[in-house]
């Protein structure tokens, strides 16, 4: 039944729920990083998208004393190793189309200055690492009329886990049909998995003809939300008993190894322009 609603021969006039892939159709993927364990389930890419393209992670990956690829190739600060791309699309009704895309990426990342006796593991630590990677990503869009981007929003720290996990999005300042979801988690002292969607959806015209006006209206992105949601919660981490001392290490003597139950946006200034 699906098949019918990726054809597009009508246009969709009214809001409604969009239907996809989900967790049902998954399959496991599994593969270490420096002897940590990582397993997740994800369903078969289709995006009729060019990019990105599919990408299933390799068995092993041996990165200790290993310098990552800038995350940004005209830009330094922080590099990344891609282990993991995904697209889906999602569809309206029967030969309405695709009407919204989630885009996937598991990726390991790393600053490219470390300062000395420093943990990913230690909560504090953890915490500022995700100011400087959003800052990075997302702090030179700033205009007279403010930034861009509120980051982190929704923040949420999945508790119900052996090391810190958090859970947060990248949303506009104003109403938009896209915004980022970062699950992040340290694997070692200087290395961070990160899975990071990307929903972006149609909006959808409505006219109305007393008063002569259109409106844009949202569909119902409910399913696109689900399927991140159950990916994130099919994710787990075993970490190698190398990470487990070092999480051992940096957690001594620390009464407190929670995350903040609060993480409000962070504040960018506009950059200043050379006279």
């Amino acid at each position: 039944m699906l098949l019918l609603n990726t054809l597009k021969l009508r246009k969709i006039k009214k809001p409604c729920s969009l239907i996809g892939p989900s967790i049902k159709q998954a399959r496991s993927f599994f593969f270490h990083v420096d002897n940590t364990k990582i397993s997740l389930r994800l369903p078969r890419h289709r995006c009729s998208l060019s990019y990105p393209t599919s990408r299933d992670p390799k068995k092993n990956y041996q990165i200790e004393n290993y310098v990552l690829s800038n995350t940004m190739p005209s830009k330094d600060g922080w590099g990344s190793l891609v282990c993991i791309s995904k697209a889906w699309d999602f569809y309206g009704p029967l030969f309405t189309g695709r009407a919204g895309t989630v885009t996937m990426t598991v990726t390991i990342n790393s600053p490219q200055e470390v300062k000395t006796n420093f943990s990913f593991f230690h909560p504090r630590a953890f915490e500022q690492s995700i100011a400087d990677y959003l800052k990075f990503c997302y702090g030179e869009e700033v205009y007279p009329t403010g930034q861009k981007w509120l980051a982190p929003s929704h923040w949420k720290p999945l508790t119900q886990r052996e090391s810190i996990f958090a859970q947060f999005q990248a949303v506009t300042r104003v109403k938009a049909n896209f915004y980022d979801l970062y699950l992040v988690t340290p694997i070692s002292d200087t290395h961070l998995l990160m899975i990071n969607f990307s929903l972006n959806w149609d909006n959808v015209a409505i006219d109305n003809h007393d008063a002569g006006l259109s409106t844009n209206s949202n569909h119902d992105i409910s399913n696109m939300q689900q399927l991140c949601e159950d990916i994130i919660n099919s994710l787990e981490v075993q970490l190698s008993d190398k990470a487990l001392a070092q999480q051992r290490e940096a957690l001594t003597g620390l009464e407190d190894t929670s995350l903040v139950k609060e993480y409000p946006p962070l504040k960018w200034e506009q950059p200043q322009e050379l006279a």
